[in-house]
């Protein structure tokens, strides 16, 4: 293994997929109005949003008050960066795949939540769930996700998916 390999398992591991993937679930489940889970489908994204720093800073700059249009409206600027990152998520949705995958094992296998079978979502678990103090390397990614989970749980799939112009 490279160094380069090395440095990005230490960042991007499934242990840290897990805590970011349960504080999205977390804060969607709180700010549903019907108190419901993301679904499946949706965990996808949140990897290559919080785990990229351009798209990261932007969620973490973005007022929670204001929405996932405020945030893709940032992303799209032409000054945010050199490319519209918005339009790129979409290919780094597969990159990140595996990864979600196994940090979605590592949060079920951790009891850190589960999956309702009937409706294909996620339900955090308030018992085993990460603390509110969590260390200041790894806060923006936190609280990128949790943006994002206040920001989606009041939108359909369907909303989300043309918001962040993505195909599921």
């Amino acid at each position: 293994m490279g160094v380069l390999s090395s440095e990005l398992l230490a960042i991007q591991n499934p242990a840290l997929g897990a805590v970011a993937l349960w504080s999205f679930a977390d804060e969607y489940f709180e700010a549903s109005p019907t108190h419901e889970g993301p679904p499946l489908q949706l965990l996808f994204v949140i990897l290559p949003l919080v785990f990229d720093e351009e798209t990261r800073t932007a969620a973490v700059t973005t007022r929670k008050s204001s929405g996932l249009r405020a945030f893709a409206d940032k992303l799209s600027a032409a000054k945010a960066a050199k490319s519209d990152l918005i339009l790129a998520l979409q290919g780094r949705v597969p990159k990140y795949r595996t990864l979600t995958m196994q940090s979605l094992r590592f949060l079920l296998r951790a009891s850190m939540g589960s999956v309702d079978p009937s409706s294909g979502r996620l339900l955090p678990s308030k018992a085993r769930g990460v603390k509110q103090e969590v260390a200041a390397s790894i806060s923006p990614i936190v609280t990128a996700a949790r943006h994002l989970g206040g920001w989606t749980s009041a939108l359909s799939l369907y909303e989300t998916a043309v918001i962040l112009r993505l195909s599921f």
